[in-house]
């Protein structure tokens, strides 16, 4: 299956044989790896990203011209030539084209009878379990104002976004398909977004034979879409709003849109590569992806594979604006992620608050000798100031002074009894965490964030429904816990969570799901966690690490805090299992300050117009 690797290694051998191997260093493979590339042979620069349904979303409602390729793969969908041709297209362009796969799963397991298909631009049963996806392709149709089910499959559609109005809690959708063609047309998909370029003279209508060529245009007003400058991933200065979604990227995640990306992932990349799990809905995706992407840069990684295991991306839930009040249970499509209150601490978190423990000790200790050294204080300045009343003749100054010096002492002693309290409460609230009572830490020391996300826990409904066809064949059911039982089964069978293992009343959580025609109990995936792959051998990638998170914003990026120290030294575990990484932090270059006026012959400096902090 990793024939080239092998190949390569087998003609340095070759070459230099086995000691010039040992002595050339290696690189990592996963530099190498680029699905479409990959997987359809494309040799020319790869400008083709995968796009999820929320990049798709996204796109309909933030104002900008971007190109999408409408393609279902597999055996009935597009092939080689076709994503070939489109990239094409893209280079001679000078443009990113977007594939979005409108098969949410990507067709992963396609074959196996449990599986229905998850295709938003095909006719979907209305009812039963089906009506949750229907629920996303009506989302597809009022975005686009096409019918969902009239889209073009293995198209070039040209999207005109624009944001969308709130009234009331309900949307009004203002981006348009401005055109759509084959990909033997694609340019003219192009060619309806962008700018025409009236000084080419070659140009004309009557040209009809050479109409859209690329240089008869300009292509700067088609953008590129950022997801990862979704404002509620703090990637960028929050200020920026929408406007980071379109901002050049400066992280290193790369969108794996659905299952069968993933398996692919898995099967093809010849290196070690991180995967991280995790979306925009997640208020603890929302904490740690920037400090994440922060800490690969100092290792030098430069992708972290990030899958969504909710194929919709929870869509709508935050719809565009804060005002809407959309329900999560009215567009939540079942899936199997749970993320309820934590009864205890991780490993990491665990070192992290013992740590933190140990320095709340010696803040105590250090706050009782200030109080004991406050109360000698207060205690000499009492005596001078008898001493100074029962002098003969009394010196009214002298005790004025006294009275002075003595309210000094009793003012340093009760701020030094409050640093003592603070102290004290910080050691009761590390030992509480420590001590694993539930509830503590998350009414405290995890700021309050008790959100949960969790499954349906419809009994009725998963009985009757989950994994299950209908006579006529139809497969009116539909439900992503199949679709991650069955890659579990396939290629994460070591993974246990290690946050997701308890239920409220003590017994092990797991999920139940019919693959391959057997029951099995699965754990349940707790997101956000980043895993470390190795695919360097034949065959599938081995896990080799691991690092879970339920963690806030505001603690994770606070230096110094518990949370950020036990993220940090999570995810640098995980790191450290690639051997093709190590820890040089990156540091921050301060921007010099301005020299003074005149400070240079006939020179002078003033800070740039709109200056602030780069993002």
């Amino acid at each position: 299956m990793k024939k080239k690797l092998l190949t390569v290694l087998l003609a340095v051998v070759m070459v230099f044989g086995v000691f010039g191997l040992t002595a050339c260093g290696g690189s990592n493979a996963d530099e190498d790896y680029n699905y479409y590339g990959i997987k359809y042979e494309i040799e020319d620069e790869v400008k083709i990203q995968a796009l999820t349904f929320q990049g798709i979303y996204k796109m309909f409602t933030t104002a900008g011209n971007f190109v999408v390729y409408v393609a279902t793969e597999g055996a009935n969908g597009a092939k080689a030539a076709d994503f070939q041709a489109v990239n094409k297209l893209a280079n001679d362009w000078g443009i990113t084209i977007y594939h979005f796969n409108p098969e949410l799963s990507g067709g992963y397991a396609a074959n196996n009878t449990n599986a229905v298909s998850t295709n938003i631009i095909k006719e979907l049963d209305a009812t039963g379990a089906a009506s949750q996806l229907k629920t996303v392709q009506d989302t597809l149709t009022a975005i686009s104002k096409v019918e969902a089910t009239t889209w073009s499959d293995n198209s070039i559609i040209a999207i005109t976004g624009a944001e969308s109005a709130v009234s009331g809690g309900k949307i009004s959708y203002k981006g348009k398909i401005s055109a759509t063609n084959t990909v033997a047309d694609g340019a003219k998909s192009i060619a309806a977004i962008a700018t025409k370029n009236p000084s080419y003279g070659a140009y004309t209508e009557a040209a009809r034979d050479i109409p859209y060529i690329p240089e008869a245009y300009n292509t700067t007003n088609i953008n590129t879409m950022n997801l990862f400058g979704d404002a509620r991933l703090h990637m960028y200065n929050d200020d920026n709003g929408v406007d980071a979604l379109l901002d050049e990227k400066e992280d290193v995640f790369v969108t794996v849109a659905n299952y069968a990306m993933f398996a692919h992932l898995m099967d093809y990349n010849e290196g070690y590569f991180p995967v991280f799990f995790g979306g925009t809905w997640c208020g603890n995706t929302q904490a740690i992806v920037k400090a994440t992407n922060q800490i690969a840069k100092d290792y030098g990684c430069t992708k972290i594979y990030f899958f969504d295991p909710r194929l919709e991306d929870g869509t709508k839930i935050d719809a565009v604006s804060s005002s809407t009040t959309w329900s999560m249970e009215q567009y939540e499509i079942d899936n199997f992620n749970a993320m309820e209150t934590l009864a205890f601490a991780n490993e990491a978190l665990a070192k992290a608050v013992a740590a933190n423990k140990t320095a709340a000790e010696v803040a105590v200790e250090a706050a009782e000798a200030a109080v004991e050294a406050a109360e000698a204080a207060v205690e000499a300045a009492e005596e001078a100031l008898e001493a100074a009343k029962e002098a003969d003749p009394v010196d009214e100054t002298a005790v004025e002074a006294a009275e002075e010096d003595l309210e000094a002492a009793e003012e340093a002693l009760s701020d030094a009894e409050e640093v003592l309290a603070d102290a004290k409460a910080d050691l009761k609230l590390f030992t509480d965490v420590e001590d694993a009572e539930k509830g503590v830490y998350n009414a405290q020391y995890h700021g309050g964030y008790t959100t949960s996300y969790s499954v349906v826990e419809n009994s009725a409904y998963l009985a009757s429904s989950l994994n299950t066809r209908t006579a006529d064949g139809k497969g009116t059911s539909y439900n992503f816990n199949f679709l991650y039982g069955k890659f579990l089964k396939d290629y994460l069978n070591t993974y246990k969570s290690e946050w997701n293992i308890q239920n409220a009343d003590g017994t092990e959580r797991f999920i139940e799901i019919t693959v391959d025609g057997a029951k099995t109990n699965f754990t349940r995936m707790c997101v956000p966690n980043i895993m470390m792959f190795n695919g360097e051998e034949e065959g599938k990638a081995e896990l080799v690490a691991l690092a879970e998170a339920e963690y806030t914003y505001a603690n994770v990026n606070v230096e110094g805090n518990a949370q950020q120290i036990a993220w940090t030294e999570a995810v640098k575990k995980v790191f450290d299992a690639n051997p093709y990484l190590t820890y040089v932090p990156v540091v921050v270059a301060e921007e010099a300050p301005a020299a003074d006026a005149g400070a240079s012959a006939g020179g002078s400096s003033a800070p740039a117009a709109g200056g602030g902090d780069a993002c």
